[in-house]
């Protein structure tokens, strides 16, 4: 009888202990990430620094929006789940080779991880892609990194990162990674697809207008320096009305497959909307 009770007992003690083990995440690297989010970003009517350039694998750059070098700035990147990160692949500064040295590059910076793990890590002041190995194990679904030195610009004092990853990744050129998507525009009185084809070429299709449609005839594209699409077209009235030939041209924002529109008379209907595919 008491070594019955002996061996229940001992039977409940390793199920306590069992079920107070720490939670375990895949170890590795991270499969997707999924959303980024930062404390400031810099404004210029020239260039666009938006959030997703920090995870969309192109020259295109994120840089910090404060009036001084940007230190205690942060940013945190969202996985699509709980993962145990041992290393950290990291493209330093301004993307576009111009401007690597007369912006702020990375010097230091703190990661931690929302699940637990902290690690300061030291970035070389170099445009290749880095591979830093951590210490100490970071978990969880966001990391955040906090700027705590860099290496000061020749020109501005606007601390930029070019891509965060957590595999190895190469750097494509912005119209590579464009050409073959199809961004449909819908609107109130226009239904009009996009497709950008290599060496500029833009193909369409669809109609705008709605008592004299119009429909489309042929296009260009190219990307702009501020990483905007310009596309300019043409359509032609078929029916309906007397024939004619109209050009329009705009710009289209891409960001994370969403698409904004500036310039294009489509963009005059508040219900307007684009997508890239």
């Amino acid at each position: 009888m008491r070594k019955s009770i002996f061996l229940i007992f001992i039977t409940t003690i390793s199920m306590i202990t069992f079920s107070c083990k720490k939670d375990q995440f895949p170890d590795g690297k991270a499969s997707k990430i999924v959303g980024a989010y930062v404390s400031s970003t810099l404004e210029s009517k020239d260039r666009d620094f938006h959030v997703t350039h920090l995870y969309d694998n192109s020259i295109m750059s994120w840089c910090e929006g404060k009036k001084d070098s940007g230190i205690g700035e942060n940013f945190g990147i969202d996985l699509d789940g709980n993962f145990s990160v041992h290393e950290i692949f990291i493209k330093n500064g301004f993307g576009d080779p111009a401007y690597f040295k007369p912006n702020n590059r990375v010097n230091e910076m703190e990661v931690t991880g929302d699940k637990g793990g902290k690690e300061v890590i030291k970035l070389a002041d170099s445009p290749d892609i880095q591979s830093i190995k951590l210490k100490n194990v970071i978990e969880g679904r966001r990391l955040t990194f906090k700027i705590l030195s860099v290496y000061k610009g020749e020109k501005w004092d606007d601390t930029c990162i070019t891509e965060v990853a957590f595999k190895a990744f190469d750097i494509q050129p912005k119209k590579s990674i464009l050409e073959g998507r199809s961004f449909p525009i819908k609107a109130s009185y226009a239904s009009i697809k996009f497709i950008l084809h290599p060496n500029g070429r833009l193909e369409g299709s669809g109609h705008e207008g709605a008592q004299c449609p119009s429909m489309f005839e042929k296009g260009q594209w190219k990307t702009k320096p501020n990483g905007r699409i310009l596309i300019t077209y043409t359509t032609s009235y078929n029916t309906g009305c007397n024939p004619q030939n109209l050009s329009a041209a705009g710009e289209i924002k891409y960001m994370d497959n969403n698409c904004e529109i500036y310039n294009l008379p489509i963009k005059a209907d508040e219900e307007a909307s684009c997508k890239f595919y």
